[in-house]
């Protein structure tokens, strides 16, 4: 949930790696997806949600102390992404989009369709925060814009564009905050289940022409303040623990098989739950996480 998510500030210092991997410089647009680690205001446009951070303290350190939606008190990890990779500025929120004409001149440049509390499974979010846009929403808003791609571009055109673009996704821990409330079930069937999902939704995005893919895997959502508190000691939940380093094995064996069925799919894939551990073990200059990234991504290249 958007309440008990990592600092997104943190994450982004940590995931800045992956745009320094081999990428394609002629990427010409990023699409993302996902929840409150990339959200830059979709959820200011749902009426039924809890998940908001349209108010101040959000966004103190953001330029103009505005809070945008952005659940951090500054960048976050799809804006210090864009950044690297030399655009001017992370893309605007779908629903802020509401006119043909605002999205006919902004779907060439890039589009964020992340929503704060969301999760690869329909199912997470509403009982939590409320109303949400879950994965397979934000992939079905996508196809809106590819339709209107095509429209414009045609077919050949637009599938050219989206080629050379990076569709961004950062998802996952949501549905695993929401598990790890729950009574415990099967863990190898819960990580199978959301993997699989996962999987379905990136073929969707493939089928609709996406090729580039930067996936960060979960970080060490045990050591959540709101976790820690659910352990005596006040050390970190290793139940929650368990289950994200448990994510990112299970998800790189999902990417490369949809490598293998497809074709023209390439992706880097970030380990999340390693670039967190490596900040809490030595919190000491950062500038170290630079040069330790090419252990922490499988990264297939461009």
């Amino acid at each position: 949930m958007a309440t008990g998510a990592l600092s997104p500030l943190l994450l982004s210092l940590c995931l800045i790696g992956l745009a320094l991997q081999r990428v394609d410089a002629a990427i010409n647009a990023m699409f993302v997806f996902g929840d409150s680690t990339v959200d830059v205001g979709n959820n200011n446009y749902l009426n039924d949600t809890k998940a908001k951070a349209n108010f101040p303290h959000y966004g103190i350190d953001f330029p103009g102390s505005v809070a945008t939606g952005r659940f951090s008190n500054g960048y976050n990890t799809a804006d210090l992404l864009a950044q690297q990779l030399g655009f001017p500025m992370s893309p605007p929120p779908f629903l802020s989009l509401s006119t043909p004409k605002c999205l006919t001149e902004q779907m060439f440049k890039g589009i964020n369709f992340a929503s704060g509390g969301s999760g690869i499974l329909d199912q997470t979010g509403p009982l939590q925060v409320g109303e949400v846009i879950p994965m397979n929403t934000q992939v079905q808003n996508f196809a809106t814009v590819r339709r209107q791609m095509d429209k414009l571009a045609g077919p050949a055109g637009a599938a050219d564009f989206l080629s050379r673009s990076l569709f961004f996704i950062s998802a996952g821990s949501n549905d695993m905050f929401e598990y790890s409330s729950k009574s415990h079930g099967n863990d190898t069937a819960f990580i199978a289940n959301l993997t699989s999902t996962y999987g379905k939704h990136l073929k969707a995005l493939y089928n609709f022409g996406a090729r580039k893919f930067g996936i960060v895997s979960i970080p060490p959502l045990g050591c959540c303040p709101s976790q820690r508190l659910r352990n005596q000691t006040g050390g970190c939940y290793e139940m929650l623990n368990s289950l994200s380093r448990g994510f990112y094995p299970a998800i790189g064996a999902t990417l490369q098989g949809l490598q293998s069925e497809l074709p023209e799919m390439s992706y880097a894939l970030g380990n999340g739950y390693e670039m967190v551990a490596y900040i809490f073990e030595d919190p000491q200059p950062l500038r170290k996480l630079f040069h330790m990234k090419i252990n922490l991504f499988e990264d297939i290249s461009f």
